[in-house]
């Protein structure tokens, strides 16, 4: 997790709220290479620079692709009949919008993408969550591919 991303959670300000902090998460082509490189067609600018999103809970965790055109967001506490869940939103030009939630059994904290962007891991109560994020990103099949817990019967 990037300091300003940490910055911005301790503020109590969720960065896909804020377009300061999630700009700065997106990689952009240097001015040399824009011309040659064209943006992706869901990386524009919010016009406004701030847009907000109503999410059907409690916002924890934000982690955007490096392309910025996905956002996922875990929600921790939620208002959503299937509990709690992961968010998943789609930047489509200047706007955001809620494609779906995807419910977890556990309480879905902080989250990493991979490296290669396949997999997006989960800290949560009580266990550790692996999905799929081509799964998540299309809405097709069960992104959840699995758990990890410590062996605890108590632990769910």
């Amino acid at each position: 997790m990037s300091s300003l991303t940490r910055r911005c959670l301790a503020l109590g300000i969720v960065s896909l709220v804020s377009a300061v902090c999630l700009q700065a998460q997106v990689p952009r082509p240097s001015p040399a290479v824009q011309g040659t490189v064209p943006a992706a067609a869901c990386n524009q600018d919010f016009q406004p620079p701030s847009l907000h999103v109503s999410l059907p809970g409690s916002p924890f965790g934000v982690v955007p692709t490096r392309d910025g055109c996905w956002v996922f967001v875990s929600l921790a506490i939620s208002e959503s009949a299937d509990g709690p869940g992961i968010a998943v939103l789609k930047r489509d030009g200047a706007s955001l919008s809620l494609e779906r939630i995807v419910p977890v059994d556990g309480v879905p904290l902080g989250m990493t993408l991979t490296q290669d962007e396949q997999l997006l891991v989960v800290a949560g109560r009580p266990r550790v969550m692996f999905l799929d994020v081509r799964r998540l990103t299309s809405g097709n099949g069960d992104p959840v591919l699995g758990y990890w817990t410590d062996g605890n019967p108590q632990a769910g």
